[in-house]
């Protein structure tokens, strides 16, 4: 080791790479921002389904538009069994 402590030109004027820890640690919020974010629409957004979309309630709309003859229903009629209704 050198008997100097002093620092060369080379050494005081070296990058220090702060901006490794910088970008990191932006990185790092930005991920923790998007789960909470997920966590929140998760919890926010979960509302029951409304009543017109269980099974039995979409059968009678899909009647009622082919009955009504409510414009071209291409492969909605086709799944219709027009014998039984």
């Amino acid at each position: 080791y050198r008997a100097s402590f002093r620092q060369t030109f080379e050494e005081f004027t070296a990058p220090t790479g702060v901006w490794k820890w910088a970008i990191g640690w932006s990185l790092i919020s930005l991920a923790g921002l998007i789960m909470a974010y997920d966590g929140w629409r998760r919890v926010a957004y979960n509302f029951d389904k409304p009543d017109s979309l269980t099974e039995e309630k979409l059968k009678k709309q899909l009647q009622f538009h082919i009955a009504a003859r409510q414009g071209p229903m291409r492969h909605l009629s086709s799944k219709w069994d027009y014998e039984t209704g």
